[in-house]
């Protein structure tokens, strides 16, 4: 299996046999990049990516941690975002591609919409190159956010006895205003 691109069953399989074994990580680094390629996603491969980051710091690839990032940011409102920045260590977080990504998670987690699509804009074919749909995701995201958000803020119509809406505002006068 050295030389095979994992699937989601090979790379459960894998990670049951050898989860902490380093000798892997080729393996499920080439995993993650295919997943941010083709728009799948592995929650378990990715934090298994992580771990062995943490266990194996020489071994950290900067580029598989952001692909990784953008994968769960793609998940929101699913929490795997923040459990994926528990296991990258302040180092990492600290260089520019990493704090970029995290920059946008912590926009989009305030609803900050606005100023996630400005603070991408510039750096959109850099950061998220290689992550088709990511665009997509977020868009769907912001929408479910504001449907939530709306449907709560809103106040059902209060219907009159006659079955039509009844308005609070008084009725339109056709008669101009005194002067």
């Amino acid at each position: 299996m050295a030389g095979a691109t994992l699937t989601a069953e090979s790379c459960k399989e894998l990670l049951a046999k050898q989860r902490y074994n380093p000798d892997i990580l080729p393996q499920l680094e080439a995993y993650v990049k295919a997943q941010a390629a083709n728009n799948t996603y592995d929650i378990d491969c990715n934090l298994a990516v992580l771990k062995l980051y943490q266990f194996h710091p020489d071994s950290t690839d900067v580029e598989v941690i952001s692909k990784v990032l953008l994968l769960a940011l793609m998940r929101l409102p699913s929490t795997d975002y923040i459990s994926c920045m528990y296991l990258v260590p302040e180092r990492v977080e600290e260089m520019e591609l990493i704090t970029s990504i995290t920059t946008l998670g912590s926009l989009l987690e305030t609803c900050s919409f606005r100023q996630f699509w400005t603070t991408l804009a510039p750096q959109r074919e850099e950061l998220i190159k290689g992550v088709p749909g990511f665009e997509q995701a977020v868009r769907d995201f912001v929408c479910a956010t504001m449907r939530i958000t709306c449907a709560a803020k809103l106040p059902p119509l209060a219907h009159s006895p006659s079955g039509s809406a009844a308005t609070s505002s008084p009725p339109l006068s056709h008669t101009p205003p005194a002067r």
